[in-house]
C-alpha cells in the first residue's frame, strides 16, 4: 500500500541529507532550497505573465546580441535577489548580463538560464561542475 504523504523538494533534500548525516554540513541543501524558492516565485509570474505585463521584450540586447526578454530579466532579478545574500555561493552568471555577480563567500558558482518555462542550473564547487 502506498505510503499517503507529500514528498516537497523541502522534505526530499532533508531525507537524503539524513542518509548521509556523517559528510553533509547542509551548505548544497540551503543552496537547493534558495534556488528552489526562486523558481517557485518565477513559475508564479510565468503563469500570470500576461496579467503581471512581463510578456515580450526589453528593447535592449544581451552581451550575444540576443533581444532580452521581460520574463528572463525578472528571473535574473529573482535569482539574484534569492542568492546573493546567503554566502553559499562565490559568483552568478546569466545570459542577461555580460559580467558575472559577486557574491560574499567562495564556496559556489551557479549560472542559470530560464529557457522558455525551464530554469537550468549549473552549480560549480572548486571549478568542476557539482
Amino acid at each position: 500500500m502506498p505510503e499517503n504523504h507529500v514528498v516537497t523538494i523541502s522534505r526530499f533534500l532533508i531525507e537524503q541529507e539524513r542518509k548521509i548525516a556523517e559528510t553533509t554540513t547542509g551548505t548544497f541543501t540551503g543552496l537547493l532550497s534558495n534556488i528552489a524558492l526562486a523558481a517557485k516565485v518565477i513559475s508564479h509570474q510565468v503563469n500570470r505573465a500576461g496579467l503581471a505585463e512581463i510578456l515580450g521584450e526589453t528593447g535592449q540586447e544581451n552581451f550575444h546580441g540576443e533581444r532580452i526578454q521581460k520574463l528572463d530579466l525578472f528571473a535574473d532579478d529573482v535569482m539574484q535577489k534569492a542568492l546573493d545574500h546567503t554566502g553559499l555561493i562565490t559568483c552568478m552568471a546569466s545570459e542577461e548580463n555580460e559580467f558575472f555577480w559577486p557574491s560574499r563567500l567562495h564556496l559556489s558558482s551557479l549560472a542559470f538560464e530560464l529557457v522558455r518555462v525551464l530554469l537550468v542550473v549549473q552549480v560549480w564547487k572548486d571549478g568542476s561542475p557539482m
